[in-house]
């Protein structure tokens, strides 16, 4: 397949499966000559952007890294790097984080680089980078990674200043501007210094905190008791309204922070020409394959007749399919596979009811206890409502779903192609994309 040459420039992806596949999907898209963005060219995109665009209603994964270590003095410091040091590429990343995710005893915390690279990177053998002294930080905010700063304490925190890069007065700026507007329109009053954004750190493996008794600084344990310096690359989070003690109405806030190894990621790619002024969300493969699914059908070698008890779905209002099959008692797959090319309702049970096993947020169940109560002549079931929580004794015991019963014919010639294959089919991905930015 031969694709033309595409007229986005910057484009985020995602992949269920996390960074591996979602890098090389992105770095495939960069070019020659592209890169996937840092923490930096986030800004530069947000400010070249206003609320309501895809890039402040996006998160991102960056390639900026951040390392706290010991200093060739003996101090603690954080350095941060855009797109330069140990970890600028996915070799170094993975390098980096599998000193967490290798670790079969699950005790292991946050990325690590050698003593010597983090010396390298202090020495700006990688290139230019930003140092932070850690107690100094803690002499200007009581709590430097957690809480919601004002604009003019953003200004004044040097790590977060150290993340947005070159633009970040000019993002802050920016930022208050849209937040003062969005207080004004909520009725809330004109707010002059309004609270933009949260700087945070790895949950999981803090840099320190201070202690409540005697004031001092305790330093993380992580730090000391492997001897090697922590290493997290920097990530955002899109625009929410947050609640918190410090303001009685909800603000237009996001974070910066560091990616831990099990966070979702999305990375934006940037080919070379790219002017940062606009990006491409990037897709979803679930709702690509409803949106599109006439151009994802797929030819059955050697179709066989239907059996089984077909859980069904609609696809827009007017097509039903019948879903991929599950296996045992689990959350429905809610993938369409056969066109449902005649269906008829057959009067039987209205509801269906089934014991919660887990967490009674997940819906599962076997469609064998569907089965048992299906009308005879019925083969397939269509949940059309909201499922109920019901409570005995204040613990969740059962859910309760309406339920409509058919009797289904179906076009097994063609299925529609999984969410999986889409997801990992770096062509069909941009030629569909490519279909919508020129509709």
């Amino acid at each position: 397949m031969t694709r033309k040459n595409s007229t986005l420039t910057a484009m985020g992806f995602y992949h269920a499966n996390g960074l591996v596949p979602a890098f090389q999907q992105a770095i495939q898209f960069a070019g020659e000559g592209g890169r996937i963005a840092t923490m930096e060219d986030v800004a530069r995109l947000r400010l070249n952007t206003n609320p309501g665009d895809t890039p402040w209603e996006t998160y991102y994964t960056t390639m900026t890294g951040e390392y706290f270590g010991h200093s060739k003095a003996g101090n603690r410091i954080i350095i941060v790097a855009h797109g330069v040091g140990p970890m600028q590429g996915l070799d170094g990343v993975l390098a980096a984080y599998s000193f967490e995710f290798r670790d079969k005893s699950r005790n292991h915390r946050g990325g690590r680089i050698t003593v010597q690279q983090f010396l390298d990177l202090e020495a700006g053998k990688y290139g230019d980078v930003h140092v932070i002294d850690f107690e100094q930080l803690f002499k200007l905010f009581e709590y430097p990674f957690m809480g919601c700063l004002r604009a003019s304490e953003a200004l004044k925190h040097p790590l977060l200043m150290a993340r947005l890069g070159a633009v970040a007065e000019d993002l802050i700026a920016h930022h208050a501007k849209w937040a003062k507007k969005y207080h004004e329109e909520k009725g809330h009053g004109t707010i002059d210094d309004p609270f933009i954004v949260t700087p945070g750190a790895a949950s999981n493996c803090s840099y320190g905190w201070p202690d409540i008794k005697d004031h001092s600084l305790v330093v993380s344990p992580f730090l000391d008791r492997n001897g090697l310096p922590l290493a997290h690359l920097v990530s955002t989070g899109s625009l929410s309204n947050v609640h918190h003690q410090d303001s009685r109405v909800p603000c237009m806030m996001n974070d910066v922070a560091c990616h831990e190894w099990w966070n979702g990621v999305r990375l934006l790619a940037i080919k070379a020409e790219s002017k940062l002024d606009s990006s491409h969300p990037g897709i979803n493969a679930n709702r690509t394959i409803l949106r599109h699914w006439t151009d994802l059908m797929i030819e059955v070698e050697q179709p066989s007749s239907p059996s089984g008890f077909f859980a069904l779905m609609m696809v827009g209002k007017d097509r039903m399919f019948t879903q991929y099959l599950k296996a045992g008692a689990c959350m429905d797959t809610c993938e369409p596979e056969f066109l449902v090319t005649e269906a008829r309702r057959v009067p039987g049970p209205k509801t269906f009811t089934t014991t919660i096993g887990g967490y009674h947020g997940f819906f599962k169940y076997d469609i064998k206890e569907v089965e048992r109560i299906a009308p005879q002549g019925a083969n397939a079931y269509y949940l059309p409502g909201e499922v109920e929580i019901v409570w005995e004794g204040g613990n969740p015991e059962y859910h309760v779903t309406p339920i409509e019963f058919y009797r289904v014919d179906i076009d097994n010639t063609k299925r529609v192609m999984r969410a999986a294959d889409l997801a990992n089919n770096f062509e069909l991905i941009m030629r569909l994309v490519e279909t919508e930015n020129a509709a």
